[in-house]
């Protein structure tokens, strides 16, 4: 293990994920970069692992993974872009538009390997869907679409929902788009929105505290990066200011939150490791399409729902992928 990898370990950016050995000739096994908006090693990346192994790939043995995990912070994507760049890296899976953003800037050759909830398109990731035509790919996660259907769930689990709070980060590529998208969503339903914004973790209080002066009667959790990272903490401030919440990721509701509507990550990160090995294999990015997800989840928490004082109707339930009780 170089000092680099050694520190990164130490500081939180390997953690659990596969270390890269140095001892290996060089150019004999493929050097992956994996850059994770996450905190540490979780569910997806259990999935791209997995998805590995099912093309025939054994990390520290016929290839090695380089991941690093910014647990959301801005100034950490940036610095571990740089790092997977540098280490010449056959290709890189890269978790989120900031983090696709600042390994866009670094390199126009390094094929890279988007999951992301914001259209590779509008963004210029892509010329198109079906053929990208530059060096990204990837998978999106069609936020934006499924808002509608995330704010049906919250007004099932609470009837007498009337405003909901819209938690978005505008310094996130896409936001706009996302959140005109979550606009006529509500409007659809006849329910009111407000907006509430976070750029930087230390202004959630502000942003919690705003939501109970406008006395909204729920959340809805937009997509970003740092909202990742911090989880817990938005779980935990929706919580205490008693504000049923729907995520755009299960593993919300699996730390505490009431409800999640969205793709499978762990699906998603296990097809991604499919355009690994397509590309590894020669396969450019340019002919690879954009895919959407094939599997969505909803997931529910019971025992949160019973801290509001809510009952989650029967119906729900049945419909739910996984109950938390």
């Amino acid at each position: 293990m170089n000092r680099r990898s050694f520190l990164s370990a130490l500081t939180g950016g390997l953690l659990a994920a596969p270390l890269a050995a140095e001892a290996k000739p060089a150019g004999t096994v493929p050097r992956v970069g994996y850059l994770s908006n996450s905190a540490r090693y979780d569910e997806p990346d259990t999935g791209f692992f997995a998805g590995l192994r099912e093309h025939g790939y054994e990390p520290d043995r016929n290839i090695l993974v380089e991941a690093r995990y910014s647990g959301g912070r801005p100034d950490r994507n940036a610095e571990f872009a740089v790092d997977l760049v540098r280490l010449r890296c056959r290709l890189i899976v890269a978790w989120g538009p900031p983090v696709v953003t600042e390994i866009k800037r670094l390199t126009a050759s390094i094929p890279i390997i988007a999951i992301s909830s914001t259209d590779f398109v509008v963004l210029g990731w892509a010329a198109t869907f079906a053929r990208p035509g530059g060096n990204i790919t990837g998978f999106m996660l069609d936020a934006g679409e499924l808002n509608a259907k995330r704010f049906e769930l919250l007004k099932e689990a609470v009837p007498t929902l009337a405003t909901v709070a819209l938690l978005v980060n505008p310094t996130r590529p896409g936001t706009e788009a996302d959140l005109a998208e979550a606009t006529r969503a509500a409007r659809s339903l006849k329910l009111k929105t407000e907006l509430f914004t976070v750029s930087a973790p230390e202004q959630f209080e502000r942003a919690f505290a705003q939501m109970v002066r406008h006395r909204v009667d729920g959340l809805l959790v937009l997509p970003d990066t740092m909202f990742y990272g911090y989880r817990t903490e938005i779980i935990q401030r929706a919580q205490q200011n008693r504000l049923p919440a729907v995520y755009w990721a299960r593993a919300y509701v699996e730390n505490g939150g009431l409800l999640s509507y969205s793709a499978s990550l762990s699906d998603v990160a296990r097809r991604a490791a499919g355009y690994v090995d397509r590309i590894l294999k020669g396969e450019r990015p340019a002919d690879l399409p954009i895919q959407r997800p094939v599997k969505l989840e909803l997931a529910v928490n019971l025992k949160t729902a019973k801290a509001l004082g809510l009952k989650i109707p029967p119906s729900l339930l049945q419909r739910a992928d996984q109950v938390i009780e």
